[in-house]
């Protein structure tokens, strides 16, 4: 495999001290400019290495590059859970929780299954939205590579 350049370097690096960074430096729920930064940053820095890694043709390092960006984009967005809070739907009550709570919401949000057990508070809907829309366009990303891969692979001749 080629050495990869600065920019997929860069992105590798956000990828992992993003969500460290979190759990280490938030205390209070984030403030709207966190989330619109997290969420434009991470959409930038992912698109940014894939056109680069696409244009490379590198299509196993564009694989592992899309699963990081998923794992990292889940991960964020449930640590940014756990301090918004969210609505357990059947008691309308509003909640802080726990780490695999958050995380199942993110999943949930991510894939765009919306079980509808949880939901964001009213003034972070757009939150949950923007989630689903990097959920659509990078799960849409990882399963056009993982197939370019697939295709590309030598096959044994048929009998």
């Amino acid at each position: 495999m080629k050495r990869l350049s600065p920019i997929v370097r860069l992105y590798l690096a956000y990828c992992v001290l993003w969500p460290l960074g979190l759990l280490v430096f938030l205390d209070d729920p984030p403030k709207a400019w966190e989330l619109a930064f997290m969420q434009g940053s991470l959409f930038a820095m992912l698109l940014g290495a894939c056109v680069e890694l696409g244009a490379a043709r590198s299509q196993k390092a564009l694989l592992l590059l899309l699963v990081l960006a998923v794992l990292a984009g889940i991960s964020t967005h449930a640590l940014y859970y756990t301090q918004l809070g969210l609505v357990r739907t059947d008691k309308d009550l509003v909640v802080y929780p726990s780490w695999s709570d958050a995380l199942y919401f993110s999943v949930v949000t991510f894939t765009t299954l919306g079980y509808g057990d949880l939901a964001p508070r009213e003034e972070y809907r757009l939150v949950a939205a923007f989630q689903a829309i990097y959920g659509y366009v990078f799960l849409g990303a990882f399963v056009g590579t993982l197939v370019t891969v697939f295709n590309a692979a030598p096959r044994a001749p048929r009998r």
